[in-house]
């Protein structure tokens, strides 16, 4: 508790630096973090994020979410992958969302926005933000193999293709 100050103060800093740096990353369609400027609600974030942002960031990508959930779960030198609310390290929560890059959006848009899956970076503490960015483009490199960015021409999501979440292999609750 002593050092919960020092530890949310460089979780912000991080967080802003690789929020700004996956807004500009060719592979990355939408961010939202609410000290970015395109985030909807940024003019109230300015007004009461005075201390600093939040340490999670969520970000679409142009990928199915079966191609994000099997690398997720086989990883290989991106950011872990599990549910965190505050570890030394980064993160990526282990259940995406499979929605348009624009479900997130307030006031909502009668347009329907490119089709892909929402993941969620929860930043580290502890973790440079060097180390947090090169894991971030493994990451982003894993899916996106031939130039790292998105297809050149997304197809819009319909609201009745959403399929159900369902858990990734291994990772599902049995019950006992």
């Amino acid at each position: 508790l002593q050092t919960l100050n020092k530890r949310m103060t460089a979780t912000s800093a991080t967080a802003d630096a690789v929020a700004a740096y996956l807004e500009a990353h060719p592979a990355v369609n939408r961010v939202m973090y609410p000290t970015l400027p395109s985030h909807p609600t940024y003019s109230l974030a300015q007004q009461y994020l005075t201390r600093g942002g939040p340490g999670c960031i969520w970000f679409h990508v142009g990928a199915a979410k079966k191609v994000v959930m099997s690398i997720l779960a086989h990883g290989g030198g991106g950011p872990e992958c599990k549910t965190s609310f505050g570890a030394s390290s980064a993160r990526v929560d282990p259940w995406p969302q499979q929605r348009p890059s624009n479900a997130w959006e307030w006031p909502r848009s009668e347009n329907q926005g490119l089709e892909g899956t929402w993941l969620r970076l929860a930043v580290g503490y502890a973790e440079p933000l060097g180390e947090t960015k090169a894991a971030l483009d493994v990451l982003l490199a894993q899916l996106f193999p031939a130039n790292t960015t998105v297809l050149s021409q997304p197809k819009p999501m319909k609201e009745a293709a959403l399929p159900q979440q369902e858990a990734a292999p291994g990772l599902r609750w049995k019950r006992r």
